[in-house]
């Protein structure tokens, strides 16, 4: 009896938006298998593994070689889940794909995939999924050339980010606009902004995000050549 594990997919799929209250959840009754629980599972598989080969989860895993395979199975996962009508799925493809473009330096691809994701996930009214695709269309508009776009769509989702007490993303986002800030040699307003993000990452218990926050503050510092506080 798998009905403890629905549940459990049920609480931690709920979406964000949604309000406080009292809800009733009605589990249909088990029916065959068909040909579209089999393409699902397929997507997903793909999906999934995808994942683990460009980001690097487990060993020999996120090294150049696996990358055209996990944009192979992407890509793959994004048709099934597409033909399946599941646009949850398809979204997160779509947003992995923009990442692995990313990476690569392929940021026209990178954009094309994060405008369509960001689209899926304001049609789901998923505000957290929505924040993660605009941070990566302002990193992909800002790599296309345009510093002041980029800036924008960046500076929109941290306020998304501030209204949903989000600090974690909050953090993220504030040492994104550092970083592109100090790119763009204005370091001294990249360190306010980097002390900001150490101070939510502090508060947010995210240490991998805190130590990379003050690696970038030492860097903007250097570059103003104050290299006793870096």
């Amino acid at each position: 009896n798998n009905t403890g594990d629905v549940l459990h997919w049920i609480v931690w799929n709920i979406p964000a938006a949604a309000k406080l209250g009292s809800y009733r959840i009605v589990l249909d009754p088990p029916r065959p298998a068909t040909s579209g629980d089999g393409k699902r599972v397929s997507a997903q598989r793909d999906y999934e593994q995808a994942v683990r080969l460009w980001r690097g989860l487990g060993e020999g895993q996120g090294t150049p070689q696996g990358r055209p395979e996990a944009l192979r199975r992407l890509e793959s996962a994004l048709g099934a889940f597409r033909s399946e009508g599941d646009r949850r799925g398809e979204g997160e493809a779509l947003e992995e794909i923009a990442g692995l473009h990313a990476l690569v330096n392929r940021q026209a691809q990178a954009l094309s995939s994060a405008e369509q994701a960001l689209a899926i996930y304001r049609e789901l009214e998923d505000r957290s999924a929505e924040v993660a695709a605009r941070g990566r269309i302002g990193w992909a508009t800002y790599w296309l050339g345009d510093t002041r776009r980029g800036i924008e769509h960046l500076q929109d989702v941290l306020g998304m980010a501030r209204d949903m007490s989000n600090e974690w993303r909050e953090a993220i986002c504030l040492n994104d606009l550092g970083t592109i800030y100090r790119r763009s040699g204005e370091a001294e307003k990249a360190i306010e902004l980097h002390e900001q993000a150490i101070a939510k990452s502090r508060a947010s218990g995210n240490r991998r995000a805190e130590a990379f926050s003050l690696n970038n503050l030492g860097t903007a510092y250097k570059d103003l050549g104050e290299y006793g506080k870096a």
